[in-house]
Parts: structure tokens; C-alpha cells; sequence
């Protein structure tokens, strides 16, 4: 459960002393990473080096604290590009969101979605774009606690899909978090997942063929969520025959079940070059799967198939692209979903480990020094596409 450095004042005091402590520690990196031989990878620039240990701190410490992440669905900066999705009425809901959608808590039930689109909304009124355009509906990462999808989370990400994947537009929504102080634990995010989907395919009458979902990290967890749902559902709730025309997934998270316990990724061999502590996906499994501390336990299984599909492969007819990162800790776990996948499906699934890239470079590049990789990586996603997709 949450410890005292989550609540104040401990929290406060927890975080001035980090702050001072890492000041202290950072210029001794600064000197160290001045030879390529001390940096974590051989082929890292000091760029590289010096951002990915930044990155590492600022979220192990972020987890610690347990930092807040509000959303509004205020357009804000975002302006007449940011939607809001009305969730269905109940009538609706009870036919749309069955099976692994519905909370047996009964706390949990579909609501407003917000979402940006880049660069410019899709037009409902211009029936010529229907079957030309490729819409990119994209998940955020983030280990289901952080992220919106909004400019200053995904506004790279998106630019580097239209100026090198080949695609027209993108839309991110912000489904709920399973942090403080949403605490949208699942199915919040799968319910807001579909909400999207039907957005997309329903209101603005965009063909699913012309869809590609994609998601980074738990947003990848939860685009593979979205397809076994369709898989498995979509006859029921009258989406038969409306798959989208291709999925991407980003370094996905396909085993959060084993984050629950640090160490899963603390004794990674790829742990020291990586940024992912194994603090971030303890914080995050353990809000996503609902911690009831009454009981002490948590209210969803997180080795359930829609939480962690690694060995739990399922048939699609949607062909899925997945990279990884060489450097990432998830690259065997990534490597190997896309193995199971592709047994289960003859074939339709790809799979591009990048040399020397950590987690998640498509949302988070720059941040890690890691840009050109991941536009290079957007590039190798659109030419899969072009040869893959349904249409």
C-alpha cells in the first residue's frame, strides 16, 4: 500500500531532499560519462548517457512520492484540436461494455473521454478523405499513472507518425489513469479505449480499415487489450467485420503482472540501460490493478489475459507491428509476445528491435536523446504498413 512519502508533509520533505541529494550526484555523472567506455551502452552518445540516468531519477522519484497527475477535459492550449467523447447512456453502456469491460466492484464505468488531434481535427463534413485517409488512434504510455496525450506528452510522437509514417492524422486520447487522483483503475482505461474506437468509426464514419491503433508502453498493453476485446466481443456488441486495418505497438507492456515486485526489473540484465526503475511499474501495477486496503489485496488479477498478455497469445485479424528497444528491459518480454502472436495468427505480425534505443522511444526521443531512432523507427512502421495493412 501507498507509504507516508506519498502524504504530506512527508512528501514535501521527501522530495527537497532528493532534489538536494541529486544535485550532489549529478555532476559526478556529468564527469563520469565524459568516456564513452563508462557510459551504461558502448554506442551511446553523452547526450544519450547523461539523459536516460536524468530520466531514471526523475521517475523512480516520481514514484516514490506517488506524483499527482490531474485531467481536465478543458481544451486548453490545445484549443478547437482537443474533443470530448460523451460516453454512451446506460442502455448503450450495457451493450457496448460487456465481459472484462464490466467492474464486478461496480466502481468502475465508462465516462466522458477527452483527446487531442494532430494536426488538425478530422473533418466531418468531407466525405472524399473516408477511404484515402490512414487515421492513427494512439494510447499513451506512461505505466497507466502518467501521461494525457496532449501536446507537451505526445506532440513529437505525433508530429514524427505524419512527417514519417506516411499517415494524415493522429488522435490521443487521455483515458483515465490508475494514479492519484483519477484512480481510474482497470477497465477504466480498456472502457475509454473503445469509447475512442467507436468515436472514430461511429461519429466521424471513419472505415476501420482506415485505422491504425497504436500505442507506447501501457498504451500498447492496451491497444492489445482492444484487439483481443474485438476479437472476442466484437460480434456481440455489433462491431463484426470492423477491425482496424493495422496495429503498432511501441516497447508495449506485455507482462505487468511481474512489475509488481521491483526486483522483475531491477535484475534485468538491460536494467542499467534503460531508465525504467523498477519502482515506476510497481507504482503503476499496483494502482492499475486496484489496491484495496481493506483486504490488502487487489481488486483485479494482473496476470488476468486484458492486463498481462505475454504467453496468453490470441487469434486477430488485424496485423500488429511491435518494436523494441535493444537497450530496454522489455525487449525479451516484446521479442517474445511477437513470437506467440505471430505462431497464433500464421504469420501477420512484425517485429523491429532498434540497436542501442531504450524503452519507448517514439513518445519520448528527444527526451532521451533518442529522436532520429525513433523517426527512423516511424519510417520502418509506415513502410510495414504500406505492405501489411488491410485494405
Amino acid at each position: 500500500m501507498p507509504s507516508l512519502l506519498t502524504r504530506q508533509p512527508f512528501k514535501a520533505l521527501y522530495t527537497l531532499l532528493a532534489t538536494t541529494v541529486e544535485s550532489i550526484r549529478l555532476p559526478l555523472y556529468v564527469v563520469l560519462y565524459i568516456l564513452p567506455s563508462t557510459r551504461p551502452h558502448p554506442k551511446w552518445t553523452y547526450k544519450q548517457a547523461i539523459l536516460t540516468k536524468l530520466l531514471k531519477t526523475f521517475l523512480h522519484h516520481a514514484a516514490t512520492v506517488e506524483m499527482r497527475v490531474p485531467l481536465s477535459l478543458n481544451p486548453g492550449r490545445q484549443g478547437e484540436r482537443f474533443a470530448i467523447i460523451r460516453a454512451p447512456d446506460s442502455s448503450m453502456q450495457e451493450k457496448l461494455y460487456i465481459g472484462p469491460l464490466q467492474d464486478p466492484h461496480r466502481e468502475i464505468a465508462p465516462e466522458a473521454v477527452g483527446g487531442t488531434w494532430y494536426p488538425t481535427p478530422y473533418p466531418r463534413s468531407n466525405s472524399d478523405l473516408r477511404d484515402t485517409e490512414t487515421v492513427v488512434l494512439h494510447f499513451h504510455g506512461g505505466a497507466y499513472v502518467v501521461g494525457s496525450g496532449r501536446d507537451d506528452d505526445c506532440g513529437f510522437l505525433a508530429a514524427t507518425f505524419i512527417r514519417h509514417a506516411g499517415v494524415a492524422r493522429v488522435f490521443c486520447p487521455q483515458y483515465r489513469l490508475s494514479g492519484p487522483p483519477v484512480h481510474g483503475r482497470f477497465p477504466a482505461a480498456l472502457q475509454d479505449a473503445l469509447t475512442s474506437y467507436l468515436y472514430l468509426i461511429r461519429d466521424l464514419g471513419i472505415p476501420a480499415k482506415q485505422i491504425v491503433v497504436s500505442g507506447d508502453s501501457a498504451g500498447g498493453n492496451l491497444v492489445i487489450a482492444l484487439l483481443r476485446y474485438l476479437a472476442e466481443y466484437g460480434s456481440q456488441i455489433g462491431l463484426e467485420g470492423q477491425t482496424p486495418g493495422a496495429a503498432w505497438l511501441w516497447s508495449p507492456w506485455v507482462n505487468p503482472g511481474a512489475a509488481i515486485d521491483p526486483k522483475a526489473i531491477e535484475t534485468n540484465p538491460k536494467y542499467p540501460t534503460d531508465y525504467l526503475p523498477g519502482s515506476f511499474g510497481a507504482w503503476g501495477i499496483r494502482c492499475f490493478a486496484g489496491h484495496d486496503p481493506v483486504s490488502g489485496r487487489q481488486k483485479v488479477d494482473a496476470s488476468d489475459k486484458y492486463i498481462s498478455p505475454l504467453n496468453q497469445p490470441f487469434k486477430t485479424d488485424v496485423p500488429i507491428w511491435v518494436q523494441t528497444g535493444e537497450a530496454e528491459v522489455l525487449c525479451v518480454e516484446d521479442c517474445k509476445f511477437a513470437e506467440e502472436m505471430r505462431k497464433e495468427n500464421d504469420g501477420h505480425v512484425g517485429l523491429w528491435v532498434e540497436e542501442g534505443a531504450v524503452h519507448d522511444i517514439a513518445l519520448i526521443g528527444p527526451r532521451a536523446g533518442f529522436g532520429k531512432e525513433a523517426e527512423a523507427c516511424a519510417r520502418r512502421a509506415g513502410e510495414w504498413l504500406q505492405e501489411n495493412g488491410r485494405r
